[in-house]
């Protein structure tokens, strides 16, 4: 019997409302997303990524958590009504909130929006990076995209002039650092199952 909802790790999400355990996959739909399933949450990575800026300018945005002690990065969970105050200040594509807004996913018929992933979203999903990297090649894609290097935004503010971001090397998800809000990083969607 395939599994119709997530279990505890990582598992692919269909379009036809499957999660199979990645090990387990063979082709038994068509892959929408990569799902990790823990005891806070379960969220669904998308399968593309694309270069974007945080924001148009360096300023401070209210009601989005600002903080540069990386102690705090499991603080912040909320990265969906984060994204939804960027992307009520600016909806444009070009940014990160207006591209993770755009990208959609529908699984047994329900429409999944995605959202730029917080820093405490984010840790959490570091700790199953073998299994994720392992499911994105069962797929046969990469969670990169075309290049092995790549600093992926989150929804937080590092400070009035940086947003956090981690980095993703051959080696897989690895530290948080900053990057100035105007300058290009990546999306990496995320989906709220």
């Amino acid at each position: 019997q395939i599994p119709t909802s997530p279990s505890m790790g990582v598992s692919i999400a269909t379009s036809e409302g499957y999660f199979i355990p990645y090990a387990d996959w063979d082709s038994q739909g068509t892959a929408v997303g990569v799902c990790v399933k823990t005891d806070s949450f379960a969220i669904i990575l998308d399968l593309e990524i694309a270069s974007k800026r945080w924001t148009q300018s360096s300023s401070n945005v209210s009601n989005v958590p600002n903080f540069n002690n990386s102690n705090n990065l499991r603080n912040y969970m909320d990265g969906q009504s984060y994204t939804n105050r960027l992307y009520s200040l600016n909806s444009s594509t070009n940014y990160a909130a207006g591209y993770a807004r755009s990208r959609k996913i529908t699984i047994g018929g329900t429409q999944y929006v995605g959202y730029v992933g917080s820093t405490g979203e984010w840790s959490i999903i570091m700790d199953y990076d073998n299994d994720i990297m392992s499911a994105f090649t069962k797929i046969g894609k990469s969670f990169s995209g075309s290049t092995q290097s790549r600093n992926i935004w989150t929804s937080c503010q590092y400070s009035n002039y940086n947003a956090w971001r981690f980095s993703f090397t051959s080696s897989g998800l690895g530290s948080f650092g900053s990057t100035g809000k105007s300058s290009s990083a990546y999306v990496k969607a995320m989906f709220k199952y």
